[in-house]
């Protein structure tokens, strides 16, 4: 049987098939459909599957799909009408907050947006202490009629539920959930226990809103596409990618929409790692992940990306766990403009799919950087972007012209290569943020770029970097959907110890991993637990600080294990930051078990290219100076491949992306197709 993954990205949404049984493996691109996403991952299946011979509908056992509709909804405050239910007293957390700003000395910036106003905010009286006893427990009999009237009156959608030291002793908020559940079945109810059991009362109170907030339009979404889906694969059971690179099922994401908030940078991320445990000697890895509207860095080391348990997003910072990716607005509908000094910028403002480029045709007026590149040469107008744009090279080449060219006093060309400069140089600052600040040494990495847009500026930025190798994946424009095919099922639970490491019991330990391994698979119906593979983390620190290294725990019933538990962290700590307090005592903040569900990952790799190489031919294009050169231009479309080694200048096509190759630099490719550049 085989497997499918899609992409809905901000501007396109891309498709790719696979069959573990014969191999063979291809890509399709669709813009993106706004407002409803199904309608471009209808259209791009039916791409995928009119370039297949042996393969019916039937034939798809599996269908991952990877969107941006939760994050978008938070970052366009398009979310749900939400309110909040808390502990008396503590109506104002979400407001308060951490009192942080995000410009010290700025006294004239606004506050942040609140997901939640204080007209919708309701306490109820009841209260929990800090040891998990009951001192007051909420009489829903007087409060309960009182409380479902304001939530009826404020017209509320969504609702939170966040009490006092519930991730504690979650019984109240178990009770509440269920009362207003039955009062008002047309409400989405999230309550904090079922999203993130852990302490701090404004990340969890917030992340619980998050969850809330999204979850009406998310919950409406999977509902359609599980229905649609099941009219056009009638044999696929559909799975949605989350923030860690793995996927669940959709009624997990129902029940959990906040998980899937990165999902989409994350498949990326998942097929990166993927692609670096194949590669010989790609044990580091910079992955650059560039689309239409934006680039997302991380670093994968070990074939496995850094993780974080703190994502922030537009105004938020949240509890989550996810890939480590910074994400900057440099993608190929970045808008370049000239401001009121007279200076060239990019970003972060992007034209989305519609109207798009002005290269498009499709009344866009705006030069972006997709048209730099059509100017330069970069992009063949034979060539229709996503196989159904044709590229208006005219068009283009008036809209550099008229706001960026003659506003300057400067050349056509010398305006695109100016955007390419300001935009190669804002993602190699955010490759560094990533490198250089965490004290890791880009020169020891290769840099894999990919994304529709990533293969045009990889081999620049690889350059200035100076990284080993810049890897150009053959699938590079779907890495995306490759990753979410290669994604593995993974489900995650946590809850805060905030217990001293030596006076840890393993055994008791490991009765609490086991009510985690229960709760994380609670959204899967008839789960098998011996399908799954268990790891057990902590997240540790010495008493007295505030954040947190993970740490996986093991050999619970050993006599040693509490020693051996601080021995790992204090060689992690030392790892981390170069030093240790070394007679200092640790503790354990939060518990956590990821089960992630083993699967034949043999079948998942990449297929080998065809022998039918490829011929040149003469084209004209513009690298490092603003002036059109001789160059060669290779198509690679069709399953053909390079001959042994290429030498820059030179354009390549590729699957559903083009990678610009600079002068000097040696091209060569794999079995499976990936480009491999060296400087």
């Amino acid at each position: 049987m085989a497997v499918i993954g899609i992409d809905v990205g901000g501007t396109f949404t891309d498709g790719f098939f696979h069959s573990p049984v014969s191999g063979e493996q291809v890509s399709a691109k669709s813009p993106t459909t706004r407002p409803d996403p199904t309608e471009g991952i209808v259209a791009v299946i039916d791409r995928l599957l009119a370039q297949l011979t042996d393969t019916g509908r039937q034939d798809i056992s599996e269908i991952t799909v990877g969107s941006t509709l939760a994050l978008n909804a938070v970052i366009e405050g398009r979310g749900s009408r939400t309110a909040l239910v808390t502990t008396e007293g503590f109506r104002d957390v979400l407001e308060i907050g951490r009192e942080s700003r995000a410009k010290l000395y700025d006294l004239d910036q606004p506050s942040p947006k609140l997901l939640v106003p204080r007209s919708r905010r309701f306490e109820i009286t009841e209260r929990i202490l800090s040891d998990g006893s009951v001192e007051t427990a909420p009489d829903l009999e007087t409060q309960g009629p009182t409380l479902v009237a304001q939530l009826r009156e404020c017209r509320a959608e969504a609702v939170a539920i966040c009490l006092i030291n519930s991730f504690i002793e979650p019984s109240h908020e178990r009770l509440l959930k269920q009362y207003l559940c039955d009062q008002l079945p047309e409400l989405y109810v999230s309550a904090s226990c079922d999203v993130v059991q852990q302490y701090r009362e404004y990340e969890r109170t917030l992340v619980t809103c998050i969850n809330a907030y999204v979850g009406p339009t998310m919950l409406h979404y999977l509902e359609q596409l599980e229905r649609t889906l099941a009219s056009i694969l009638p044999s696929a059971a559909v799975r949605i990618t989350d923030s860690t690179g793995g996927a669940v099922t959709a009624r997990a994401a129902g029940r959990r929409p906040v998980l899937t908030v990165m999902s989409g940078p994350a498949a990326g991320v998942a097929g990166a790692a993927a692609l670096s445990r194949e590669q010989p000697d790609a044990d580091r890895l910079l992955a650059m992940d560039m689309g239409g509207t934006s680039c997302d860095v991380t670093v994968i080391r070990g074939g496995v990306p850094e993780t974080t348990s703190v994502v922030a997003v537009a105004d938020f910072r949240f509890i989550l766990s996810a890939v480590d990716v910074n994400s900057i607005g440099a993608g190929g509908g970045t808008v370049a403009w000239v401001d009121r000094a007279g200076l060239l910028r990019v970003g972060p403002r992007s034209t989305g799919s519609s109207p798009g480029p002005a290269c498009y045709g499709n009344g866009g007026q705006e030069p972006t950087i997709t048209d730099a590149h059509v100017v330069l040469g970069h992009l063949v107008a034979d060539e229709p972007l996503g196989g159904t744009i044709a590229i208006d090279v005219t068009a283009a080449t008036e809209a550099i012209e008229k706001n960026l060219a003659t506003p300057l006093g400067i050349t056509v060309l010398a305006a695109a290569r100016g955007v390419l400069q300001i935009a190669d140089a804002a993602m190699q600052q955010a490759l560094e943020s990533i490198t250089v600040r965490r004290g890791l040494d880009p020169r020891d990495f290769d840099l894999i770029g990919f994304g529709g847009a990533g293969p045009l500026h990889a081999a620049s930025i690889g350059r200035s970097l100076g990284v080993r190798r810049t890897i150009i994946p053959r699938f590079a424009g779907a890495l995306c959907a490759m990753g979410a095919v290669w994604s593995p099922e993974r489900y995650e639970s946590s809850l805060s110890l905030l217990t001293l490491t030596a006076r840890i019991d393993g055994v008791a330990l490991s009765g609490l991993v086991a009510q985690l391994c229960s709760k994380a698979l609670s959204p899967v119906n008839g789960a098998d637990h011996s399908a799954f593979d268990t790891k057990v983390r902590a997240d540790m620190r010495f008493v007295g600080q505030g954040s947190t290294l993970p740490i996986t725990l093991h050999g619970f019933d050993d006599e040693d294990f509490t020693e051996r538990a601080h021995g790992d962290f204090l060689k992690e700590y030392q790892d981390v930051y170069g030093y240790v307090l070394e007679d200092h005592p640790s503790e354990i903040e939060n518990l956590r078990v990821v089960m992630t569900k083993r699967t034949n990952q043999i079948g998942l790799q990449v297929a080998t290219v065809g022998h039918q190489v490829a011929t040149s031919e003469p084209w004209q294009a513009s690298f490092d100076k603003p002036e059109l050169e001789s160059c060669e231009l290779w198509r690679l479309t069709g399953n053909r491949r390079l001959p042994e080694t290429v030498v820059g200048p030179a354009v390549i096509l590729g699957e559903g992306s083009t990678a610009v190759i600079y002068p000097e630099q040696k091209v060569l490719q794999d079995a499976q197709g990936n480009l491999i550049i060296s400087y």
